[in-house]
């Protein structure tokens, strides 16, 4: 801004260095010459340039404004019949993708479907918690070998469809949940530490899971703040 002065006004030099806060012309000259690379006297004299920079402009760029389908579900408790493991969350993909492997060998003898996933950590630590793969237990008699019976509690559930790939569609609305939804929400927060999907069954479109039509769903438990 001195600069601009100092080659577009008359104003005497020493009136524009106390103007922005030099205490002499020795002072502003010296600081001048090491920004603009010439005094002011040369500038004035027509000799010199002087380094300008255009105004500084933000974009602001606004995260959210999303759009998120839910509807809140007050469900009664249920138990599920499945395969249940203990993971880290650190390294559990891959124990999680050997339980489905080993869920599949087995449930077709003992016709158990894949109609849940539900991961529990009932202290809320982020440290360890169970994966169960299941159905809908209904005191059906004899509990197979390796499968185990859980109830799920009575609680209210924010419900989050996913339309597509389930691949893609599941991860995506979760990241949105947890990265978005809940901490933007004025209204709720978790109320539990479970997280369940439920699917549909893969038999009713042509590509599985992985057919772009494909409806599955994220459940989480909420509560009012």
């Amino acid at each position: 801004m001195a600069g601009y002065e100092v080659l577009n006004t008359d104003e005497k030099i020493i009136d524009i260095a106390m103007k922005y806060g030099y205490n002499s012309p020795d002072s502003f000259t010296k600081a001048f010459k090491r920004f603009h690379g010439s005094t002011p006297k040369e500038v004035r004299d027509g000799g010199a340039t002087i380094k300008d920079f255009a105004s500084l402009k933000i974009n602001l760029i606004l995260k959210g404004g999303y759009t998120m389908e839910y509807k809140i579900e007050e469900k009664d408790s249920f138990k599920v019949i499945g395969l249940k493991m203990s993971f880290k969350y650190e390294n559990a993909e891959h124990g999680v993708a050997k339980l489905w492997k080993k869920f599949f060998m087995k449930s077709g003898f003992h016709k158990i479907n894949a109609k849940y996933a539900i991961n529990i950590d009932t202290t809320m630590g982020c440290d360890v918690f169970d994966y169960i793969i299941g159905d809908d237990y209904n005191d059906q008699g004899k509990i197979p070998n390796d499968f185990e019976v859980i109830e799920i509690p009575k609680l209210t559930w924010a419900i989050f469809p996913c339309v597509g790939r389930a691949s893609e569609s599941i991860r995506n609305v979760n990241e949105k949940i947890f990265r978005e939804w809940l901490p933007n929400s004025n209204d709720y927060e978790i109320a539990a530490g479970y997280n369940i999907e439920l699917y549909s069954n893969p038999e009713d479109y042509k590509h599985g899971v992985e057919d772009e039509k494909y409806y599955c769903e994220v459940w989480i438990p909420i509560k009012k703040k």
